[in-house]
C-alpha cells in the first residue's frame, strides 16, 4: 500500500517572498527563490516548518488546552531530536505549463529615512524581489517506513488523525516568508484541497471551507466517540 498523501494548496493574498539570502550582481540585492523553470517556490522544508510551528497550537486546542495524546501525536508527526519527523511536504510550484505571469515576479524598492533630514540614508537604497498573489500546489506524505527501513503503518485512524491535525495547523498560518510584519506574505495553506493556479478568489474561499468543514466534522466524530467510551466504561 502506497504512503497517504494529501494535497496541499498555498494561496498567497499579497506580495511574497522566500529570500535565496543573496542578490544578483548588477541587479536586485535580495532574489526570491525560484524552481528549475524560474517561478517562484516555496521549499517543502519552509513548508513544513510553518506548519510544524502551529501544530502545537493545533495539538493544544485537540487536547483541550493540556498537553494530551494529540501532543504527543504532533511531536510524532514532526520528529525530534530522538525520532525522525514521519511527514515531508513536498515544494510548493505553480502547476506545470503555468507562464511566468501566472506566478509574476517583480521588484520594489527598500530604502531607510533619516529622521533627521527626511530625505533616505546613504547605502540603504535595496531592490528586492517580490513575487505577485498566486496559487502554489504540494504535498504532505506520511512515510511508509522508518530511518530502518522498518514499514510504518497507518490505518485509518491514524491516517485521519494526521490529516486533521495538518490541516488545523496549516489553517493556522497566516504568513511565509519575509517582510510578514509589513503585510507580504499573507496566504492561506489548505491541507487537503487542491487549488488549480488562475482559480479567482471564489474558488479559493470554498476550497477553504471545506477544509474547516472537514476539520469540524472530524473533531465532533472525535468527541462523540470520546463520550461514548466514557459512558461505557
Amino acid at each position: 500500500m502506497s504512503a497517504p498523501t494529501f494535497p496541499v494548496s498555498v494561496v498567497f493574498h499579497s506580495d511574497w517572498g522566500v529570500s535565496t539570502g543573496v542578490g544578483v550582481v548588477g541587479g536586485v540585492d535580495a532574489a526570491v527563490e525560484k524552481d528549475e523553470r524560474g517561478l517562484p517556490v516555496v521549499r517543502g522544508t519552509v513548508l513544513a516548518g510553518v506548519v510544524r510551528e502551529q501544530s502545537v497550537l493545533a495539538a493544544q486546542a485537540l487536547d483541550g488546552g493540556a498537553a494530551g495524546p494529540w501532543h504527543e501525536f504532533a511531536s510524532e508527526l514532526f520528529g525530534s531530536e530522538q525520532a525522525p519527523r514521519l511527514v515531508v511536504f513536498s515544494d510548493a510550484r505553480a502547476p506545470e505549463g503555468t507562464a511566468a505571469g501566472g506566478a509574476p515576479v517583480h521588484e520594489v524598492v527598500s530604502l531607510s529615512i533619516d529622521d533627521d533630514t527626511g530625505t533616505a540614508r546613504e547605502d540603504f537604497l535595496r531592490f528586492i524581489e517580490r513575487a505577485g498573489p498566486c496559487a502554489l500546489g504540494a504535498t504532505a506524505t506520511l512515510l511508509d517506513a522508518d530511518v530502518d527501513g522498518r514499514p510504518l503503518v497507518w490505518d485509518e485512524g491514524r491516517r485521519r488523525a494526521a490529516r486533521l491535525l495538518l490541516a488545523l495547523s496549516g489553517l493556522l498560518v497566516r504568513g511565509i516568508g519575509s517582510d510578514r510584519s509589513n503585510g507580504d506574505g499573507a496566504c492561506d495553506v489548505l491541507i487537503g484541497a487542491a487549488v488549480a493556479a488562475g482559480e479567482d478568489v471564489a474558488a479559493a474561499a470554498e476550497a477553504k471551507r471545506k477544509v474547516k468543514t472537514w476539520c469540524q466534522e472530524q473533531v465532533e466524530s472525535w468527541a462523540a466517540a470520546a463520550a461514548g467510551r466514557r459512558a461505557d466504561s
